[in-house]
This record gives C-alpha cells, structure tokens and sequence, in this order.
C-alpha cells in the first residue's frame, strides 16, 4: 500500500498553493475541534497516556468529546500566529517530536517557537496549519483514517493536511 503522504514515484509533490505563503488567516481565539477533510468524524487528538518524557502523541481518532480532543487557539501577541493548548491539560502544547528525524506531533510542555502555528486558508472552509519555524504542514501520516494514526509534520502534499477547526467555546 502506497503511503499517501510521500510523492508517487517520479512524481513531485504538489507545490505549496499561493495563499499558503506564510501569509496566516485571522481565527478568533476560542476552543476548538479539529476535523480532518479526509474523514469528517476523525479529529485531532492527544493521547491521554504520556511517555517517559512527559510527552503525548497526536493522532487522528474518532470524536469521542473527551478533553484530549479539544484544543484552545490563542493569537500570539495580536499576531496570525497561534499556540494550540490541548483542554485536559493546558500546559501541553501543540509541538514537533524534538528526536531528530522523527516528524510526529506530540503534546508537551514546550513553549518554544516549534509550537508556534500559522493558520492558513485551504478553500470551501477548511485550512491548513503550517508550522512557524520549519515551514511543514500538520498532515495525517498515510492518508490513513484510522483511529491511531499519527500526525506529522510533511512538505506540503494535499488533502492530509486540510482541517475543518470548529469552535464550540470560549477561552
């Protein structure tokens, strides 16, 4: 089976679309839930087991309205940047797995400018959340829509890396 995230052979991927140039889509900070286009009841989630280190994995899981699948998005000084806190336990951020070569998103207690997201549009409401540092897009690993799979940072590709950021709160 052909892992939808990387390019077919000999075929470069999609380039990076005009609005995805850095250039960020204005939210309004609240609580969110975080849909994948590629299956709309499939959200972004944390684990609710951490490691060694203290750090969750981010995965794509069915909804099942429990904390660990609901983020707060706050604007960074007024800015088109955003920190995504996970809701069952808001000193754990939206972050890159720092193991070098491992692109897997995880939930920790990171303030560092790797948890520091764009928001960008992707058309017909949905959008992309680009990483501020490295460049990478949030994107599901293989296309997969299984409960599980991992979340990680890629180049851009397409359709793994669309979300549908539904507010059903206030900070």
């Amino acid at each position: 089976m052909q892992d939808k995230t990387t390019p077919d052979e000999g075929k470069a991927p999609e380039q990076a679309p005009d609005n995805a140039s850095g250039l960020g889509t204005k939210i309004p900070a609240g609580v969110y839930q975080i849909y994948t286009a590629l299956a709309i009841a499939k959200i972004i989630n944390m684990s609710p087991t951490a490691n060694e280190n203290g750090e969750h994995n981010v995965r794509l899981y069915q909804n099942n309205n429990e904390p660990e699948s609901i983020w707060e998005i706050r604007s960074i000084g007024g800015l088109e940047l955003y920190t995504f806190r996970n809701r069952k336990d808001s000193s754990l951020l939206l972050t890159k797995d720092k193991r070098e070569n491992n692109t897997n998103l995880i939930a920790a207690n990171d303030p560092s400018t790797m948890s520091n997201w764009d928001i960008e549009d992707a058309g017909d409401g949905f959008v992309y959340i680009r990483n501020y540092v490295n460049r990478y897009f949030v994107s599901v690993a293989g296309g997969s829509t299984a409960d599980g799979t991992n979340m990680i940072l890629y180049p851009f590709y397409g359709e793994n890396m669309k979300f549908l950021l539904i507010k059903i709160g206030e900070l």
